[in-house]
């Protein structure tokens, strides 16, 4: 896909599955991501999260996950430039009991409002609809302006997700 930038020129962004050489990259933008995330005041498990072991622990899930079950597309220019990561859950109530839940979405600031992160989500989505999930669920951060993108996308708000720290 070929996006026009501000300056008027045309640049090839690829939308493709991650491989494990991206590892390392996705991990440090979905430490971009968290980060973002805090210093918008975001509350909830972030506010408990061990910044220090942040990166390994990312890099541990990404690289323990099961490919049956999960997926990470990126979208890339020079470099990665943005990626989304979903995975399937097994639901009691929903037949097939599937459900497509995207665990993370992060697209570089500079690149947003371009039209990659629509590439990517509906690559994410036929991923899901290929392994015959009944719906996609996803958990947002209150103030996230990405709500807005979410609602485009036929989401819709079904539950609230309440924290304490405790500890």
């Amino acid at each position: 896909m070929f996006r026009q930038w501000k300056d008027g020129t045309l640049k090839m962004v690829l939308i493709s599955k991650a491989e494990k050489q991206d590892l390392d990259y996705v991990c440090s933008l979905e430490r971009e991501l968290i980060l973002e995330e805090l210093s918008r005041g975001v509350r909830g498990f972030l506010q408990i999260l061990d910044l220090q072991s942040l990166t390994e622990r990312v890099r541990n899930f990404y690289a323990s996950r099961n490919l049956d079950f999960s997926a990470t597309y990126t979208a890339k220019e020079e470099e990665i430039i943005g990626f989304i990561h979903g995975k399937i859950q097994n639901h009691p109530l929903t037949t097939p009991k599937r459900v497509g839940f995207v665990t993370s979405f992060f697209i570089k600031p500079e690149y947003r409002k371009k039209g990659i992160g629509k590439e990517l989500y509906s690559e994410m989505e036929k991923w899901f609809k290929e392994k015959e999930c009944a719906a996609i669920e996803l958990d947002i951060s209150e103030g996230n302006p990405a709500i807005e993108f979410y609602r485009l996308e036929g989401f819709e708000n079904y539950l609230i997700k309440m924290v304490k720290k405790i500890g």
